[in-house]
């Protein structure tokens, strides 16, 4: 689907006119870097979650539609949700976090409040990482970057999966 600069335009003011009452009530600012971590040993709510590779997406005006639980979650609290901020990954934290999932526990999702391609790098490693234990990782995206070659080719060595999604609203 095609669309011309004016109708993109009009889409991104409606986008961002959608966001309006989540947003211009607070005073926004960066969220800090967070530490990666893995299941409820890591402070999350779920044994299959682990913390998002950046925190942040996209800003108001290109935020999914005035339904991004994450986005409007982010404002409330005053936190920046389009400007992303890099989260570290401590290996040794990750694993130990890794060590102490549920043997029952055979796969992990890549974060759940951004999106993994804002640095496939760091994503790559927590593949890594996750397969060494014999966990699946599971990425879901939107590809807002391109995933490099040697990036793509390391996924698949560690027997990512990879899920990704689309609609014609996005930008």
């Amino acid at each position: 689907m095609y669309i011309g600069k004016e109708q993109e335009k009009f889409i991104k003011q409606l986008v961002r006119k959608s966001n309006e009452a989540y947003s211009n009530e607070h005073k926004l600012k960066p969220a800090e870097p967070m530490l990666i971590r893995a299941g409820v040993a890591g402070g999350l709510p779920f044994n299959s979650l682990t913390t998002d590779v950046v925190t942040g997406c996209l800003p108001e005006s290109m935020a999914c539609y005035g339904m991004c639980f994450s986005a409007v979650s982010s404002w409330e609290n005053g936190i920046d949700f389009g400007k992303r901020v890099v989260n570290q990954l401590d290996e040794t934290i990750f694993l130990s976090d890794l060590h102490t999932l549920p043997h029952s526990q055979k796969y992990i999702r890549c974060g759940w409040n951004s999106d993994p391609s804002w640095n496939w790098p760091i994503s790559a490693r927590m593949n890594e990482l996750a397969r060494d234990m014999g966990l699946l990782m599971i990425f879901i995206t939107k590809a807002f970057c391109k995933m490099p070659d040697n990036i793509m080719q390391r996924l698949i060595m560690a027997e990512a999966e990879v899920r990704a999604n689309g609609s014609k609203l996005n930008s």
